[in-house]
């Protein structure tokens, strides 16, 4: 993957700028039944009650990072929208360990100790519930329930990778295409996919040939559609079929 520096930034220009939101929206200004995130949503009424206050929705512009692999975690990151790659190593020698949606989160280290496993790059805009490092901690004290469903969400997190590793190791090409699609179309909730054939690659750590060959594939089989710029993906059910065993990297 290409190396797009190692400063935070905020930028929200170009293809995927999103709409400007305010930093200092809170949770409790309006949640509802539906935080929009799937670990704060299995919370319970009293455990929800408790993080609203430290909660802020804050924009996710792409290429943002969140965390860097072997640095302390700043902040616990709940996607509502869009989704995160979580990366190891740099440049173009960086692989994606896996793709982070609304059912999952980033900051993991906060909860286990220690660093953080990979650097956390926005990959496809969106937003998230931001609750920083200290509020968390604080939250933790008074609730051994809240942790234990946010190390629930780590385990699946931490099953997905090990998934991605075996998909690595003994899936083809095309399964691993067909699994990745998946967990992108289930990140933006759509079936067009903004991605170049060059960024696909990087994310699988193939050769951009390998790639376009697996995607013409899929195309000859009226499984997906390509289009400047992106694809659209026509039939779930036929992917999901042609992931087979690697479609578990995408299972929270």
């Amino acid at each position: 993957m290409a190396d797009r520096g190692n400063e935070l930034h905020s930028d929200t220009s170009g293809p995927f700028s999103i709409a400007s939101y305010d930093h200092h929206d809170s949770i409790s200004q309006g949640m509802g039944g539906d935080s929009q995130n799937r670990v704060v949503d299995r919370l319970d009424a009293e455990t929800r009650d408790l993080i609203e206050p430290h909660l802020q929705q804050v924009p996710l512009p792409t290429g943002q990072l969140l965390e860097q692999e072997g640095q302390p975690s700043s902040a616990l990151y709940l996607p509502l929208r869009g989704g995160v790659s979580l990366e190891l190593g740099s440049g173009k020698r960086a692989v994606q360990l896996t793709l982070i949606g609304r059912d999952g989160l980033i900051g993991t280290s906060l909860l286990l100790g220690g660093m953080a496993l990979g650097t956390a790059r926005v990959q496809f805009e969106g937003a998230a519930w931001r609750m920083s490092a200290d509020a968390l901690q604080a939250c933790l004290e008074k609730s051994p329930q809240l942790h234990r469903h946010l190390l629930i969400g780590v385990s699946r997190l931490l099953a997905r990778i090990s998934r991605v590793a075996w998909a690595s190791a003994r899936g083809t090409v095309e399964s691993r295409l067909a699994a990745w699609l998946l967990a992108a179309t289930d990140c933006l909730e759509e079936d067009h996919i903004r991605i170049t054939h060059e960024a696909m690659s990087d994310v699988l750590g193939v050769r951009r040939p390998s790639v376009t060959f697996a995607l013409h594939a899929l195309e000859k089989k009226g499984i997906v559609l390509h289009r400047r710029g992106g694809l659209r993906v026509l039939d779930k059910q036929r992917l999901a079929s042609i992931a087979g065993n690697c479609i578990g990297c995408n299972e929270v």
